[in-house]
């Protein structure tokens, strides 16, 4: 039996949501949002992956050099919020009528690339990264 260690930062684009833990396709237990860590006592050799209602993580693979995992979203923070803050100015600008149109439909662009993400990367979504 290995003790893992299973990390969940925050992460805007997942925070709402529990996460459920499938070790060798078969539902072990829930992450909830306000949960940080989680300990779990893996055998060597399981595959473990996490999903949401709709997004499926990549499967890592526990070995004996492994300690804890990283739960991250294909969406960071950072983006997440300029996509909307430029979505919310370029709203503000065209009602009001400050910058060119053509500006206005440039600035909707990362919210473009955020849609992009969760509607066609669905299996890519959710990233769980090996820490040593």
């Amino acid at each position: 039996m290995k003790e893992l260690n299973l990390n969940r930062p925050f992460n805007l684009m997942l925070y709402p949501r529990p996460l459920k833990i499938y070790i060798n396709d078969v539902f072990f237990d829930y992450i909830e949002p306000k949960e940080k860590d989680k300990k779990l006592s893996l055998n060597i050799g399981d595959t473990l992956m996490v999903k949401d209602h709709k997004f499926i993580s990549n499967k890592i693979k526990v070995d004996e050099t492994l300690n804890s995992i990283q739960i991250n979203c294909l969406i960071q923070n950072g983006l997440f919020i300029f996509a909307f803050g430029s979505f919310f100015l370029s709203m503000v600008s065209i009602m009001f009528q400050f910058f060119h149109p053509y500006l206005n439909l440039t600035m909707l662009i990362p919210l473009l690339i955020v849609v992009y993400q969760r509607t066609f990367n669905r299996k890519e979504f959710i990233r769980l990264t090996k820490l040593s």
